[in-house]
């Protein structure tokens, strides 16, 4: 592991402790050259949920790429890193209990969790999943909301 700030590989970890019902493993480190202290998260890989997608081609299920389009809709907004976090692990775990999934099932798992947690973040992400175009796609898309 290399620090995240001077890219040193001397690191110590300080604590380690289980997270998210034991699904993945917390811990915090300090960089022993610049003292910098910051806190890594390790989750094991599960095998081989592929996503469908509208083309018929098939990708694995990338849980970071779930997690950046997430954090994209919610930026500015009042969801913070945890409440992604807690929203990704969310999806992920429903989603890598099953082989497939098609993206617009992911897309709509998405879209049910934001929903509630913010307004603006669920119409960004409803703006791309259902690529509205102009003003009337998105006044269509938020009153079926």
């Amino acid at each position: 592991m290399l620090c995240t700030r001077c890219n040193s590989d001397q690191v110590r970890v300080i604590d380690s402790r289980s997270s998210n019902q034991g699904t993945s493993i917390r811990r915090r480190r300090e960089c022993v050259g610049c003292c910098y202290r910051y806190t890594t998260y390790e989750v094991a890989e599960s095998i081989g949920t592929e996503v469908i997608k509208v083309s018929g081609t098939r990708q694995p299920f990338d849980r970071d790429k779930l997690s950046t389009k997430i954090a994209l809709a919610c930026h500015k907004t009042d969801i913070g890193p945890i409440q992604i976090e807690q929203v990704v692990d969310l999806i992920s775990d429903r989603v890598q209990s099953q082989p497939t999934i098609t993206s617009k099932e992911l897309g709509q798992r998405v879209l049910q969790s934001l929903k509630p947690l913010s307004t603006m973040a669920y119409a960004r992400f409803a703006s791309v999943y259902h690529r509205a175009q102009t003003a009337r796609d998105m006044v269509n898309i938020l009153s079926r909301a």
